[in-house]
């Protein structure tokens, strides 16, 4: 794996927790991809619905009780956002279950994460400079 590394501390570990958990855990890191999926469709979704009520309300004429297409549009947009906000819910709870099985993982994320960072660095060491003298 080949990787542009311009990220901060965090965003590294954060990254390499991913990387460990589809190796140790690969049906727990589909499950939060796919959730992040989901979530992105019902944001669509609910969109798609603003911009439906919004384009009714504003080609309205006259009283907007006795428009029939506005009414069902309003219905159908209200039963749309019930059912996306029971998803949410749900997602939302599925999330913190995913989140908290992924911080087991995180102590190793964080030392893989030193560990790469510190070999990634090794060939920047110039040799001729004994610096191992320090060390002993």
């Amino acid at each position: 794996m080949v990787f542009k590394w311009k990220l901060f501390s965090k965003d590294k570990s954060f990254f390499v927790l991913g990387i460990v958990v589809a190796k140790e855990r690969p049906e727990l890191e589909e499950e939060r991809q796919a959730l992040i999926i989901t979530q992105a469709e019902n944001q669509r979704l609910l969109k798609e619905a603003e911009d439906k009520i919004l384009f009714t309300l504003s080609s309205s004429e006259g009283n907007i009780l006795e428009d029939e297409a506005a009414i069902e549009t309003l219905d159908s947009s209200k039963l749309i956002s019930d059912e996306i906000s029971k998803k949410q819910k749900i997602a939302e709870e599925t999330a913190k279950k995913i989140e908290a099985s992924r911080q087991d993982y995180k102590p190793i994320a964080e030392y893989s994460a030193i560990l790469f960072f510190c070999l990634n660095d090794l060939p920047n060491i110039d040799p001729s400079k004994n610096l191992f003298r320090l060390f002993i």
